[in-house]
């Protein structure tokens, strides 16, 4: 009788096991590495991030941080319509291995990244700004981008964009 409960308790304990590793194996991230540039899907969009240089602000705008200057392309791999995207999916990983998310308003026009805007008024290139630490990028370090997807696309992919530098990060 004992034996006969030990293999039921053992039996138990092995399903879980198996249960819990499908589980885990099914919701592992998956990594999508790309130069800028270049189209990348994460979940059911599209994006393309193209570097477009440093700034330090404008006229109206005095700034103590420089700012990383990047345009953004997201549409539906469906439809090939404009998707709305958040600025909580996109983070810079600097030299110190902090992460920024993008800033915007003063720098961008009509181009918010989250603004409430309307299905039939959906941008097809947002301008995003990602604060810097340094006046210049440094030329031995590869910047890089990462894309989550929104609650809503419902996926486990994660994007990481190599913005500048991209040649110092296959070294590595």
């Amino acid at each position: 009788m004992v034996k006969i409960g030990i293999i039921v308790v053992m039996g138990g304990v092995i399903a879980t096991m198996v249960i819990a590793m499908i589980f885990f194996w099914n919701y592992q991230p998956n990594v999508i590495q790309v130069e800028a540039g270049q189209g990348v899907i994460v979940g059911p969009v599209e994006y393309m991030l193209i570097y477009q240089g440093i700034q330090k602000g404008d006229a109206r705008t005095e700034s103590d941080s420089t700012f990383m200057k990047v345009d953004i392309t997201a549409k539906d791999v469906d439809t090939g319509e404009s998707v709305l995207t958040k600025k909580s999916q996109f983070s810079l990983h600097d030299k110190q291995g902090k992460k920024t998310s993008p800033t915007h308003g003063v720098f961008i026009e009509d181009n918010d990244i989250d603004d409430a805007q309307t299905p039939d008024k959906k941008p097809t290139k947002i301008t995003a700004f990602f604060p810097i630490q340094d006046e210049t990028l440094d030329d031995e370090f590869s910047y890089v981008i990462t894309i989550r997807p929104t609650k809503e696309q419902r996926s486990t992919d994660i994007a990481v964009v190599c913005m500048t530098n991209c040649d110092k990060q296959a070294a590595n």
